[in-house]
């Protein structure tokens, strides 16, 4: 898995929130059958009709340690001159941070929560960072019409998942 170091200034995005739980594997069952449903129901198209070149975003915010509990929320960076969302969304502020940004390649839904997987049980604790703030996320890229890296179904589909660290 590519990784690589980026800084980036905060920002706002906003999107469609669903709350979960890392116990007992939740949140591997829900997030991806979330993604179904909001796909179905038009949401992701409403979000990415606003998606500018940063693609459509999969946030982990708002987590509750003691009962290991976050919201995930599919969305998208908000800016200047912006159609109003619709109601329902939740706006989320991200600060600027320094991301290890890992680029995960495959189908989904296995291939981001693979990522995910080896990031937490090999990557972070053996490097020379940790979590930074508590707010990481997933990026969906936006690809050309037809583009294979940007069909969740393909092998070659493209997404990143952004963790904002600092040394340790």
């Amino acid at each position: 898995m590519k990784q690589k170091l980026v800084d980036k200034p905060a920002f706002e995005a906003v999107g469609w929130s669903l709350r979960t739980t890392i116990v007992d594997g939740e949140s591997m069952r829900v997030v991806p059958a979330f993604w179904d449903k909001c796909q179905s129901e038009g949401k992701v198209d409403a979000l990415g009709a606003r998606a500018g070149s940063f693609g459509i975003l999969g946030l982990c915010c708002d987590f509750d340690e003691r009962a290991e509990a976050f919201s995930y929320v599919i969305a998208v960076e908000a800016g200047a001159g912006q159609k109003p969302f619709p109601a329902g969304t939740q706006k989320v502020v991200i600060p600027a941070a320094t991301y290890a940004v890992f680029e995960c390649i495959g189908a989904m839904p296995h291939a981001i929560q693979d990522g995910w997987k080896e990031i937490m049980a090999a990557w972070m604790p053996q490097s020379e960072y940790v979590q930074a703030n508590p707010v990481n996320f997933e990026r969906y890229p936006s690809f050309p019409q037809g583009d294979e890296r940007g069909d969740p179904a393909s092998p070659r589909c493209v997404t990143e998942i952004w963790i904002p660290v600092r040394k340790k």
